[in-house]
């Protein structure tokens, strides 16, 4: 068998970096902290040096001039991505955001369409090597059918369903009287981040399970919204879909039968994917 030649596959997110470095016939991995780019570059690319450091002084070699593939969170575009490469001591680096090894991981480099379903979402396509992804613009301009959005929908749909303006249900009123009525509802949202609203879909899925219709209008509007987002990318019934977050079982019963039956699990994770990109980008295939 061929030995795979040297390269470094780095997986940052938010909280936590990994990283893989295979050399002469080693692979030798790093686990450490993380950083957002978007929010915090600095502290990106001081996460991300101390990953590389640590993986020279764990091998003992010169990896200046082994391919590295960067796959991080917040590095949405051409300008965050060159600033992280030219703070990096690698002579051959390049630097995507982390959703582009998400789906290649979960798809394991095959091709098929990704629904990323955590706090937020995007959704994605993978097709001859190629990743289109759209969404995961924050909740604020979209993150559909996230864990956020459930959370927000929720608080929405208990003060509609007391004005008269969506059918009322036992969840939809309990969650109303726990806030403090309509003055605590708007109140509360008004100072909650998007990982707040997200405290609250576990709840809507076990009202759902329970079968609460305001829960079960709430997760049947979500599935919507990953069906149409999954239409504009050019999914059809039989291609491959795998879900992916904290959200993914929750939503598969609540898709149209044709999307149940092409779901596929994921095989992988971002830093699988993050290695798979490894190796296309030291072939120059990627």
């Amino acid at each position: 068998m061929t030995q795979p030649k040297p390269n470094i596959a780095i997986d940052c997110g938010g909280t936590n970096c990994r990283a893989v470095l295979r050399l002469d016939g080693r692979e030798i991995e790093y686990r450490g902290r993380g950083s957002n780019a978007f929010s915090h570059l600095d502290r990106s690319q001081d996460c991300l040096r101390e990953a590389i450091a640590a993986l020279a002084d764990q091998s003992g070699a010169d990896i200046r001039d082994v391919p590295c593939y960067v796959s991080l969170a917040g590095a949405i575009d051409d300008r965050i991505q060159a600033a992280v490469a030219a703070a990096l001591p690698l002579s051959r680096v390049v630097v995507q955001e982390d959703c582009m090894a998400a789906v290649v991981g979960a798809l394991d480099g095959a091709d098929g369409f990704v629904a990323a379903l955590g706090t937020g979402s995007f959704f994605a396509r993978s097709a001859g090597g190629q990743v289109r992804h759209i969404g995961g613009y924050g909740l604020t301009l979209g993150d559909e059918a996230s864990g956020a959005w459930i959370g927000r929908a929720l608080l929405a749909r208990a003060l509609m369903a007391e004005e008269g303006r969506t059918e009322k249900s036992a969840f939809l009123h309990e969650v109303f009287e726990e806030f403090g009525g309509r003055s605590g509802i708007i109140l509360a949202a008004s100072t909650m981040a998007p990982a707040d609203f997200a405290k609250l879909a576990p709840r809507v899925n076990d009202a759902a399970l329970a079968s609460d219709s305001g829960a079960l209008g709430i997760l049947s509007e979500g599935a919507g919204l990953i069906m149409q987002a999954l239409f504009d990318l050019g999914w059809q019934g039989g291609d491959a879909l795998c879900l992916t977050g904290g959200l993914a079982d929750a939503y598969a019963s609540y898709l149209p039968p044709e999307a149940r039956a092409s779901l596929v699990p994921p095989k992988g994770d971002g830093l699988a994917g993050a290695v798979i990109l490894a190796e296309r980008f030291t072939r120059g295939a990627l």
